[in-house]
């Protein structure tokens, strides 16, 4: 009975997720009986994963689990692996070589994107999913065969596989996402089965039958102009990207929408026609298209139009696309617009000033990206809704006027604004560090009143010298140019443009924020007895860091709190304190005070 009981208890424990353990470099959690492998630690090289961990077979990589091992040379995914996760070897940038099981069936979304050294992938027989952006970016790939019984091929996943030159599509792939194989610069040919029910190549093009759906012209295929059947019905997103020769396209009556991107970096592209009979249009399909003088739409057009050579779409009164090759320096978005489009100006290097009227409320992910003359961006009270990037590398933008109303500002919104010289913080937003990176101008942030909360100080990336807060600010305060938050009494950011060579922050605090002191050009610091912690990463990148005093009342200390700073950092700590501990386990050098 004891026996049968200690069985049953075994059977429960595997049968329920248990937290994670570590079995050398790994680390793993064990699932129904199985091992998923959800970190490594180790050094790389060449590396056979083991298919055994904690008594239980390895059944899965999870996602990120080696993202961005950059010594990993060689890997052998042992058998039984089932599934390899999300961006699982993303970033392996020195992978050359990689052995998969035949067990495998799913590789999962930009599982090995960006592994830019792998030559060539053997895929196992029973594999039936590639995930969308899996191979992206492995420019050296030059062989891969793509299995019968492959039934899922993801958007995207051999995108910018420059090597690639020729693939074949097996019969069994019924489901195919958006070009898989955009930018792939030297793929001359792509080839189907004549018995394949889901695909066609016509003319050098790869077709899906249901829809009538364009999806990949290759790149190589070297078109200067292309006439599409007259029952093509849909040009998916990116199905001409990067068909640098293509000069023209004639396009069917039949056509009824053209997805997102569908003609990026057309580079000859010179003019082109939509038919009467578009009913949607995807974001900007002709970004990159640096010689694009004309698109032309009926007057009578019920979806489209275009006034002064750009582009809007009516049902949502949306700005599709600025073409760049247009050359005027200030352009007025006119009246009733509600939406600048994603990338609807991305790469127009001309505009000088852009005017958008009252009635827009969002300006979409990457809208201005790397408008490089791109001096004043006038924004209305309308606006709610900044994107991701949408000002991103606007390298001459000197200033930027936030709406009040503004509930959202996308990531790296402003990143690589190298002209951006004084920037408002948006009402009730707290900052998010990407906002502002890359602004390397950047000396001076004005912080409303109603921002109440800084998180991990957003501006160590800029070369402040002024912080601008006011005396009634109901939680912020600066002091000797320093920001405070009041009631935790905590030291948020010190300027790193602030030019003096020591600091002693002021008797009171309590601690020290994480980043706080990034960057910053101090040689020396002195704490007071009443900090008792000190964050991530408080002083890393203090290049010019020479000497921290460090008093007995401080009980943690982030472990990679001086990340970075100059190999002569000594902190003077007292006789028997956790700062001493701390010094003796990092192999930061201490005296005694």
């Amino acid at each position: 009975m004891k026996h049968f009981s200690a069985i049953l208890l075994c059977m429960l424990l595997f049968a329920l997720p248990v937290a994670a353990e570590r079995s050398g470099f790994y680390t793993y959690a064990l699932t129904d009986g199985a091992a998923v492998i959800t970190d490594y630690a180790g050094s790389g090289g060449q590396l056979g994963i083991p298919a055994e961990l904690g008594g239980c077979p390895v059944r899965e990589i999870a996602g990120h689990a080696f993202e961005g091992c950059t010594a990993l040379v060689s890997v052998s995914v042992p058998e039984g692996v089932l599934r390899i996760g999300e961006s699982a070897f993303a970033d392996c940038a020195a992978l050359q070589e990689l052995r998969l099981p035949d067990s495998l069936t799913e590789i999962g979304e930009a599982a090995f994107a960006r592994c830019y050294t792998l030559p060539e992938i053997a895929l196992p027989q029973g594999l039936s999913a590639i995930g969308s952006g899996a191979f992206e970016d492995c420019r050296s790939l030059k062989r891969i065969s793509l299995p019968e019984g492959l039934t899922q091929l993801g958007s995207l996943a051999f995108r910018g596989c420059h090597a690639l030159q020729t693939i074949d599509l097996p019969d069994s792939l019924t489901e195919i996402g958006d070009n898989p194989f955009a930018a792939c610069g030297c793929l001359r040919e792509i080839t189907v089965g004549e018995g394949n029910p889901a695909l066609a190549v016509q003319d050098g093009l790869l077709y899906a039958r249901s829809g009538h759906r364009l999806i990949a012209c290759p790149d190589a295929l070297g078109l200067t102009e292309a006439a599409l059947p007259g029952d093509t019905q849909s040009i998916g997103a990116y199905a001409f990207s990067g068909c640098a020769a293509l000069q023209s396209v004639t396009l069917p009556e039949a056509l009824l929408s053209i997805g997102s991107y569908a003609f990026e970096d057309c580079r000859a592209l010179q003019a082109i026609d939509l038919p009467l009979g578009i009913t949607e249009i995807g974001c900007n399909p002709f970004l990159g298209c640096g010689v694009l003088t004309s698109i032309s739409v009926s007057i009578d057009h019920p979806v489209l139009s275009v006034l002064g050579g750009v582009l809007y779409s009516k049902p949502d009164r949306r700005l599709v696309s600025y073409p760049s090759a247009l050359l005027m320096g200030t352009y007025a978005v006119p009246g009733g617009i509600h939406l600048i489009g994603e990338s609807a100006f991305s790469g127009c290097t001309a505009l000088k000033t852009v005017l958008l009227p009252e009635g827009i409320t969002s300006v979409g992910n990457e809208a201005f990206r790397r408008c490089l003359k791109l001096e004043r961006v006038q924004l209305p009270e309308s606006l709610t809704v900044i994107g991701d990037g949408a000002f991103a590398g606007c390298r001459s933008l000197t200033d930027i006027a936030l709406p009040a109303g503004l509930t959202a500002l996308g990531r790296g919104a402003l990143q690589d604004c190298t002209a951006l010289e004084r920037f408002t913080l948006p009402e009730n937003l707290s900052p998010d560090p990407s906002w502002l990176s890359g602004c390397t101008a950047l000396t001076e942030v004005t912080i409303p009143d109603s921002v109440t909360e800084i998180a991990d100080n957003p501006f160590s990336d800029c070369p402040l010298q002024r912080i601008v807060v006011s005396d009634a600010h109901p939680s912020l305060a600066v002091t000797g140019g320093v920001l405070f938050s009041r009631a935790e009494k905590k030291l948020l950011c010190y300027p790193s443009g602030l030019t003096e060579s020591s600091y002693a922050v002021p008797d009171g605090v309590l601690s020290i924020a994480p980043h706080a002191f990034r960057n910053a050009s101090l040689g020396a610091v002195t704490l007071p007895e009443s900090v008792t912690a000190i964050g991530e990463g408080a002083f890393s990148a203090c290049a010019k860091l020479y000497s921290v005093s460090v008093p007995e009342s401080v009980t943690a200390i982030a472990e990679n709190a001086f990340r970075g700073c100059a190999p002569a950092l000594t902190l003077s700590v007292t006789r028997g304190s956790y700062a001493e501990r701390f010094c003796d386990n990092e192999g930061i050098s201490r005296v005694f005070q």
